[in-house]
């Protein structure tokens, strides 16, 4: 039998605005952006001494860590947004290279390459979240915190709405599932344990409502994964996995967080299959699938949004919106590395790693590996591979020779694996 072992590295915190909640990734350029709500202290909408406004800071992906061993560079603020701005919790619209965001009675869209404020043909409305294709946008609309919401689909190439959908109260999020049916996630009333997720299913050119499930209590965020919706509930400690094909509640995961410490977010691992959920008691649950806690961790504060980059090997960012243990404003987002992913035989052999900058030659030895159909891959910290090899296996240990690969200084990553078992092991080359 396998056991699964996960170790969560802390590469450090990086300062931003006050109060970060949302990360969106561009993978295409391996960009960051950060955004945080800025901060309003006395409620008042009104910009004081203290106050600040909203604001975007993005940061690269480094080719190798700088001389405090980080892996990205430290981010820069690129555009601030009007005062008192963002909805909360913040849910923008993403299709590259467009970021659509609700802006009190208007949708606003900037572009992600040069942070440029673009026209657009969107309605006049204020939105709690938005969802975007490159033809549709989904439009939450929630009237007041007592009344029920709609859901707009607006055509972005025709410019104008082709259906509405009737939500629930506190309307929140929307999501596409596939190319026929349309998620709808709803608070509920604060506390009344109502929480609600629709689907609605298309049929001809409109959508009609299919199911209701209840969730739990104040479902702050959801995700879909393949077929299933992750149910992310604030107020229940809790998380509702949902079967979209079967339209089905396949299970509750409850979380240890009490009061108003809850779940805020969660994010979904393919190659460990667990879910990662932000809290705002500053830790950061890892479960299973059976609804097993497998792993923790600790974080700077209250946290947040979460963003995770799993190639070559996972990367975990986490925003930290309030201080710990309180809601002062937080200003910093920190990033966690995987880097010991693996399946390891239940005899618990512990491979050893060795790079030996004078000779540029990796040693691996205490395996026990059953089969000998080995690979051994080096990624650097973009996730492009800079070399793969077959069965260097001898005996009970690997040598691999780095000399003619002329490698700049950097961080690397070392992948060995057979049908089985996966290891993973990083390293810094410095001449």
């Amino acid at each position: 039998s396998l056991i699964k072992a996960q170790n969560w590295h802390n590469l450090g915190s990086y300062s931003v605005g006050k109060q970060p909640v949302a990360f969106i990734y561009d993978d295409r350029n391996q960009k960051i952006n950060i955004f945080c709500a800025g901060y309003d202290a006395d409620f008042n909408g009104i910009k004081g001494d203290e106050d600040e406004s909203p604001s975007w800071w993005q940061a690269s992906l480094l080719n190798h860590p700088n001389t405090e061993g980080k892996i990205i560079e430290e981010p820069q603020l690129v555009k601030e947004f009007e005062f008192d701005s963002f909805q909360f919790p913040f849910r923008p619209g993403y299709n590259y290279p467009i970021i659509y965001y609700g802006n009190k009675n208007e949708i606003e869209t900037f572009n992600i390459l040069n942070f440029e404020k673009i026209q657009n043909s969107t309605p006049k409305i204020s939105t709690s979240s938005l969802t975007a294709t490159k033809d549709y946008l989904l439009i939450s609309y929630r009237p007041s915190f007592t009344d029920p919401g709609f859901v707009y689909i607006f055509d972005l190439v025709k410019k104008k709405f082709i259906d509405t959908l009737n939500a629930g109260v506190n309307v929140q999020r929307a999501l596409f599932y596939k190319d026929n049916k349309i998620i709808v996630s709803n608070e509920g009333d604060f506390g009344a344990k109502n929480s609600t997720v629709q689907i609605f299913r298309k049929n001809g050119e409109k959508y009609e409502l299919e199911k209701i499930l209840t969730t739990g209590d104040v479902t702050n965020h959801i995700l879909i994964e393949n077929d299933l919706l992750i149910a992310t509930n604030n107020n229940s400690h809790d998380l509702t996995l949902i079967d979209l094909e079967k339209n089905e509640i396949l299970k509750k995961i409850k979380l240890p967080t009490a009061g108003f410490n809850g779940p805020r977010e969660s994010v979904y691992s393919s190659k460990s299959n667990q879910i990662f959920t932000s809290t705002y008691n500053g830790i950061v649950y890892i479960h299973n699938f059976e609804g097993d806690l497998v792993d923790s961790i600790e974080t700077n504060g209250n946290s947040e949004g979460l963003l995770l980059i799993e190639t070559p090997i996972p990367m975990l960012f986490v925003a930290n919106e309030f201080a710990k243990e309180t809601y002062a404003p937080n200003s910093d987002f920190q990033v966690f590395l995987n880097k010991s992913l693996s399946k390891a035989d239940i005899k618990e052999n512990k491979p050893e790693f060795r790079f030996d900058s004078f000779t540029d030659k990796i040693e691996i030895d205490n395996f026990d590996f059953q089969h000998k159909n080995i690979s051994i891959s080096i990624f650097n910290s973009l996730g492009q591979t800079i070399q793969k090899e077959q069965n260097l296996f001898t005996g009970n240990k690997i040598i691999m020779d780095l000399s003619s690969l002329n490698l700049a200084n950097g961080c690397y990553i070392v992948v060995v694996q057979n049908n089985f078992i996966t290891y993973c092991f990083p390293f810094i080359f410095s001449k």
